[in-house]
C-alpha cells in the first residue's frame, strides 16, 4: 500500500513548481514498480525521465536492464546496453554489469554476448 502512495505523491511532483523529481526519486519509483510486479510501468517511467532529460544512474540501469529482461524485451535491452557502452562509468559498474548478464543469459539467441561479457567482468575489463 506504501508504494501506490509514494507513486501518487511523485505523479504530482511535477506540479508544484519547482519541486521536480530528481533521479533518487525517478530510480525508487522505477525500482519500486518492477520490485512489485509492474516491469512496464517501470520502463514507462525510465521514458518519462530520459525526456524530462534526467541522467540514469547505475541502479536506474540495472532495474531497466532487468525490466527487460523480465519482459523479453531483447531489442530495449540492447539499447539500453549501447547507452551504457557510451557511459564509460555506468559499463563499468559492477552492478550494470550483473544485470546484462542476466538479460542476456535469459536469452538463448543471446547466450554468447553473455558468455562474452561475462569473460571480460571476470578479466576485469568490465
Amino acid at each position: 500500500m506504501m508504494f501506490k502512495e509514494a507513486a501518487k505523491y511523485f505523479s504530482e511532483m511535477g506540479g508544484f513548481g519547482e519541486l521536480e523529481p530528481n533521479i533518487m526519486s525517478w530510480t525508487a519509483l522505477i525500482t519500486g514498480n518492477l520490485q512489485n510486479g509492474y516491469p512496464y510501468q517501470a520502463l514507462n517511467l525510465f521514458k518519462k525521465m530520459v525526456i524530462r532529460g534526467v541522467k540514469p544512474n547505475s541502479t536506474t540501469i540495472s532495474s531497466v536492464i532487468s525490466a527487460c529482461a523480465y519482459l523479453s524485451l531483447e531489442r530495449n535491452g540492447k539499447e539500453i546496453h549501447g547507452y551504457c557502452i557510451k557511459s564509460e562509468e555506468i559499463d563499468s559498474n559492477l552492478f550494470v554489469g550483473n544485470s546484462l548478464i542476466s538479460f542476456y543469459s535469459k536469452s538463448q539467441r543471446l547466450s554468447d554476448v553473455a558468455i562474452k561479457y561475462f569473460d571480460r567482468t571476470k578479466k576485469g575489463r568490465l
